[in-house]
Order: C-alpha cells, then structure tokens, then sequence
C-alpha cells in the first residue's frame, strides 16, 4: 500500500493558528480558515476536499537563507534546497570574490577565483 503524504499544510495552519508561530494577519486568517473548512468537510453540507498531494507538489523547492564560508569570508546568500540538494546562484558567487563571466558564444559560465 503506497504512503500517503505528510500533509505539511494543516501541520503549518496549526502552528499558526495555535500562536505557536508568529505571522501577519493574512496568513493566520489564510490558515484559520484552511482548518475551519476541513472542520466543515466532515458535514454533508459542505463540499470540500483537501488534496494533500496536491498542495505538496509546492514542497519540492525552498529557498531560504544559507551562511557560506567561502575562502575564509562569511556570506548569506539564498540557497535552493530541491530534492535532497542545495543549490546556490551563480551571480551570488561574485559576492565572494570570485568573477563570473557568460561567454555568448558557448553558452557557458567561466568562474575564476582571485
């Protein structure tokens, strides 16, 4: 028998709703009303469905903030976490010194260090 999802949305909603985490009106009005329609779901009256697997085709990609230490020299730069992997920007590396160039004709990137 296939896994069902975790269902990361209504775990979030909880916590916000629950002041477990601090957030702005909207998204605690945006969460309070995904846990009150669920409630309301299990009534005949109401016709809801929540789709687990499909609020968590969103999941597949987080960017957040990362701190690197590159070459000795602290940065936070976003970070792309897909699939198990981080994954950072080309154009963030200038930040660390190094110098990017795209060179047209290729189609490529050069990355030299200093």
């Amino acid at each position: 028998m296939p896994r069902r999802k975790k269902d990361r949305t209504t775990e979030y909603a909880k916590l916000i709703v629950s002041g477990l985490k601090i957030c702005g009106t909207t998204e605690y009005l945006c969460c309070k009303r995904h846990l009150d329609d669920l409630q309301k779901s299990k009534t005949k009256d109401f016709e809801y469905k929540f789709d687990v697997e499909e609020a968590a085709k969103g999941d597949d990609e987080v960017v957040t903030k990362g701190k690197f230490n590159v070459n000795g020299k602290e940065l936070e730069i976003d970070r792309i976490l897909k699939e198990g992997h981080n994954y950072i920007k080309v154009k963030d590396l200038e930040k660390a010194g190094f110098k990017i160039n795209y060179i047209q004709e290729t189609k490529t990137v050069k990355i030299d260090s200093n």
